[in-house]
């Protein structure tokens, strides 16, 4: 399975991983993300959660699911 990040509809990171590593992705870039307040949280997050931590308000931000 491929997990790709795109950022104004360009794939900028590429992930290749097996199926059952998804969710471990996932959880592992949410935990290396802050919140306003610089806190470290993670939860099981969907794209647009991820992206608007990812891109800022001008871009485009989209994780897309290839298999």
């Amino acid at each position: 399975m491929k997990l790709s990040l795109h950022k104004n509809q360009q794939s900028v990171i590429n992930f290749n991983f097996s199926l059952s590593e998804r969710s471990l992705l996932i959880n592992f870039l949410c935990s290396h993300i802050a919140d306003s307040s610089g806190v470290l949280h993670c939860v099981l997050v969907d794209a647009n959660f991820l992206c608007s931590h990812i891109a800022d308000s001008s871009d485009q931000c989209a994780l897309v699911d290839a298999v």
